[in-house]
């Protein structure tokens, strides 16, 4: 994973956390569907090589929305792909254990379980 293969692959770009050592970039996408926002991906890129024997890395998190009101955080360290992470992620979704982050306007009703 790079910088350049997340933002190809729709990720917005921010600025890092100021309080957070070693973190050098910060990268959202937002999963929706018609329906409306499903989750965000937050994946942190972090550079360590200044350190003996250091790396850089990425990691990645999502918060989902539990059904009953409650959030849980979903986080996976190096080594993932961005196409096994999202497909990850969705699959999680798909259990339907979830609820939408928010529901469009048009659809408030339609969606099980939400508003």
């Amino acid at each position: 994973m790079t910088n350049e293969e997340l933002l190809r692959a729709g990720y917005t770009q921010w600025e890092p956390s100021p309080y957070k050592d070693c973190q050098t970039d910060l990268f959202e996408k937002c999963i929706k569907d018609e329906y409306g926002k499903r989750y965000f991906i937050h994946v942190e890129r972090w550079d360590y090589t200044r350190f003996p024997r250091g790396v850089i890395y990425y990691t990645a998190s999502v918060q989902f929305q539990l059904k009953d009101g409650n959030t849980t955080d979903i986080d996976l360290l190096n080594g993932w792909t961005i196409e096994e992470m999202e497909e990850y992620y969705n699959k999680l979704w798909n259990t339907g254990w979830f609820k939408y982050y928010e529901v469009f306007w048009e659809h408030r009703g339609e969606v099980e379980g939400q508003y």
